[in-house]
């Protein structure tokens, strides 16, 4: 199983039926049998954001970026539910919400 250290906090790991981040087991969006795809919604609260961040730096697949100061999901459809983003905003600006 491939493994990835991350700032000597966040672990990843690629499983053959899951991938484990952060200590959560996330299902992949394709799965290989099934081809079931599973989303994510995630939603930034603008009033709530500060922009210092935290999300762009701390999330694995690239979802946000800062635009106009304010945190962004560009990427949205990339996300994998590991909720590392809601973790690390200490304003409570980011949901994560499957779909």
């Amino acid at each position: 199983m491939p493994e990835i250290q991350l700032d000597n906090k966040l672990e990843f790991c690629l499983c053959p039926h899951y991938i484990w981040f952060n200590g959560k087991i996330i299902f992949p969006k394709l799965t290989i049998t099934g081809g079931i795809i599973m989303g994510w919604q995630v939603t930034v609260d603008v009033d709530k954001c500060t922009g210092d961040g935290e999300c762009v730096d701390v999330c694995p697949v690239e979802v946000f970026e800062l635009v106009d100061g304010k945190a962004d999901p560009v990427n949205m459809e990339e996300c994998l539910g590991c909720e590392s983003c809601v973790e690390v905003c200490e304003t409570e600006a980011i949901t994560v919400v499957e779909v």
